[in-house]
């Protein structure tokens, strides 16, 4: 069974890559408790999670984030800006 990534998660995907399989799945889990306030993102990050879990590491490895990286950009670019802006708050 071929496993596809729809658009949203491969922008998670893009965002927590990492080297391999497992340190992708782990690096997302690790966000898990801070989307509680956020259902809709909980349950996308989850889903993600469910699918590269039925994947192959080989397959993994032959993901191609070349379409999102632009937008991968944007995101982590507005991220460091709001993180930015609420230490300046505390």
């Amino acid at each position: 069974m071929k496993i596809e990534f729809n658009e949203d998660e491969m922008l998670i995907l893009g965002i927590y890559e990492e080297e391999s399989r497992a340190e992708c799945i782990e690096a997302m889990k690790t966000t898990l408790d801070d989307l509680t306030d956020d259902p809709e993102m909980l349950d996308l990050v989850q889903g993600t999670i469910e699918k590269l879990s039925q994947i192959t590491d080989e397959d993994y490895l032959h993901i191609d984030f070349s379409d999102y990286d632009d937008k991968i950009e944007e995101i982590l670019t507005e991220a460091e800006e709001i993180t930015s802006d609420l230490n300046e708050l505390l």
